[in-house]
């Protein structure tokens, strides 16, 4: 008499992994953010231009002009490290956006350099107000503005992530 020892079937469950590739899930229009990010990055903005309001206001124009560095250092980091440690920026948590690479995962820091230093241009207030990223991201196929394209990065809905991760947490959970 053989042993009837019951095997869960794992075909089914490589063919699902290998499909979360937020490459392809992008290429839906429905999982693009255009007004949210629009609203994350006014919101971003608007805590950059406190960095610098708030310690001239509270230093004095003496002592915050000796300290511009500071201030200046943490606008530079601001995006890389939020978006490269936790997915998001202030305003993309607010707005429950957040970056992500094609896998579904947070940026490394060099995405995010990448990200940040064509944000310069493509989202800079004084150059168009963000509109050359915002028609980017409107007729790009899968949502992305050239930051995105070149970094390899998306930004999506924390939903659409979640129910990705969830289903990627348990075809790999432990035996």
């Amino acid at each position: 008499m053989e042993d009837n020892i019951y095997k869960a079937p794992t075909a089914d469950l490589e063919v699902e992994s290998e499909t979360l590739d937020f490459d392809k899930i992008m290429e839906d229009k429905s999982n693009h953010v255009l007004g949210k990010r629009w609203l994350a990055t006014f919101i971003d903005f608007a805590i950059l231009l406190s960095f610098l309001l708030i310690p001239d206001y509270l230093l004095g124009n003496e002592l915050y002009n000796k300290t511009i560095a500071i201030w200046l250092s943490l606008i530079a980091l601001y995006f890389p490290v939020l978006e490269s440690v936790t997915g998001y920026s202030i305003g993309k948590y607010i707005c429950r956006i957040r970056v992500i690479d094609r896998n579904g995962n947070k940026p490394s820091f060099i995405k995010s350099i990448i990200r940040t230093l064509l944000r310069l241009i493509e989202v800079n207030p004084f150059l168009a107000g963000g509109i050359p990223a915002g028609l980017v991201v409107l007729f790009s196929k899968k949502g992305q503005r050239i930051g995105d394209m070149l970094a390899g990065t998306y930004v999506t809905s924390v939903a659409l992530v979640s129910r990705y991760d969830n289903a990627n947490n348990f075809l790999e959970a432990p035996d």
